[in-house]
């Protein structure tokens, strides 16, 4: 019996949830499942099936993502990828990726971008990582915020849900458009991220709201007594600052707070937090891993959405097709050219490029960049550079 590819309808989705939960090592509850299937676009999750069963799945979210110079640009957020163990190797994965692929490609989706589970997989698709999260802990006893800190404004605890909403949502995406990486969130999907923080998890607290005229943060706290000399963990779930002002107040709230012993975060990879501190070294970085990929579907519809950090005109050959990028810090214009490319690229060094985080010397070192004249790579570093560095909190 051949193995049929499809689309999912809304009938498949306990097999859908069963599958997945299975083939990641978890398993969904009938209340986790009622609470995400909100979030899936039927249209757009592709299925194998086999003998009436579903052995592998890829799913799609349309999502936009914040480029240099703060456009967003639509993306396809491939998401739910995974092949049952009795079907691997047997090439369901990368047909379901195509299928997604094109589809998103006719849906005037100049690229399509991922979370890997497992970064081994990606790159000979065409992914090339693309944003970076830093995972830092923070060792308190004894340690103070430096005077020169930037610490301005009130913070204040907030638990109604209304008001939440009413003052969270509209500081994310403030957030996002000033920081490179991020990406948008639909409004059922925020419906799913505060049930989920409403509720204990792993042995830590429901999360608690901070709040600031200009910022917020949600934390978890795991207690940890020791038998009278507490030293609980408190965990940074998401912060948002449109301002360093409101960053620094957020953070010496966190930072005050009783009988934690250690906070641990994810922060961005330029994020000033440890400068503010009179002990540099109480923040160590744990993990520092890729975050997400992007593959390129339209390289022109791409790099004209951004800002540059100089004024400069680049060729760029991205398979067959060279591009001019007449770029400047107010924007760009892309167009086909004859002229001899000043960059080669890979498929995977484009969205490096796009979100300007990875020098382009690394890229060319990696193989996936290459220059016939070396000035070429010192040119190109100053012009797809960007600040602050890409970042992202939101994954699917």
């Amino acid at each position: 019996m051949s193995i049929e590819m499809r689309t999912c309808t809304p009938a498949d989705a306990d097999e859908l949830f069963r599958v997945d939960g299975r083939n990641f090592g978890s398993h969904f509850t009938p209340e986790e499942v009622h609470e995400r299937l909100p979030i899936i676009e039927w249209d757009r999750f592709q299925v194998a099936v086999d003998r009436h069963s579903i052995v592998a799945i890829v799913g799609v979210f349309t999502l936009d993502v914040t480029v240099p110079g703060g456009a967003k640009v639509p993306v396809g957020g491939i998401t739910w990828v995974n092949t049952s163990a009795t079907h691997r190797r047997r090439g369901l994965m990368a047909q379901l990726l195509d299928r997604a692929h094109l589809d998103s490609a006719a849906r005037g989706e100049p690229m399509t971008g991922l979370g890997a589970s497992e970064s081994a997989i990606y790159g000979r698709f065409g992914y090339g990582v693309s944003t970076w999260q830093r995972r830092v802990a923070i060792t308190t006893a004894q340690l103070r915020m430096r005077p020169q800190a930037p610490v301005v404004g009130d913070v204040w605890f907030e638990h109604d849900p209304d008001a939440l909403r009413a003052h969270v949502l509209p500081l994310w995406e403030a957030g996002r458009r000033h920081r490179t990486g991020e990406v948008s969130r639909p409004p059922a999907w925020w419906d799913l991220i505060f049930t989920a923080r409403s509720r204990a998890e792993g042995g830590a607290t429901p999360a608690y709201w901070l709040l600031h005229e200009h910022g917020y943060a949600a934390y978890r706290v795991t207690d940890q007594w020791n038998d009278g000399h507490p030293s609980h963990r408190l965990d940074v779930v998401e912060m948002v600052a449109v301002t360093d002002e409101a960053r620094a107040a957020l953070w010496h709230t966190l930072l005050s707070m009783d009988l934690i012993g250690e906070i641990t975060a994810a922060v961005p990879p330029d994020d000033p937090m440890p400068y503010w501190l009179d002990n540099y070294r109480a923040v160590r970085t744990t993990t520092l891993n890729d975050w997400l990929w992007f593959r390129p579907h339209d390289p022109a519809a791409m790099f004209s959405a951004r800002t540059y950090g100089t004024s400069d005109g680049i060729v760029v050959q991205v398979d067959d097709t060279r591009l001019l990028i007449d770029g400047s810090p107010q924007g760009a214009a892309v167009t086909p050219t004859d002229r001899a490319p000043d960059l080669r690229l890979a498929a995977q060094a484009v969205g490096p490029l796009l979100m300007g985080g990875q020098h382009p010397r690394v890229l060319a070192s990696a193989g996936l960049l290459s220059a016939d004249d070396p000035a070429s790579l010192h040119r190109a570093a100053q012009f797809f550079r960007t600040d602050p560095l890409p970042y992202g909190q939101m994954m699917f």
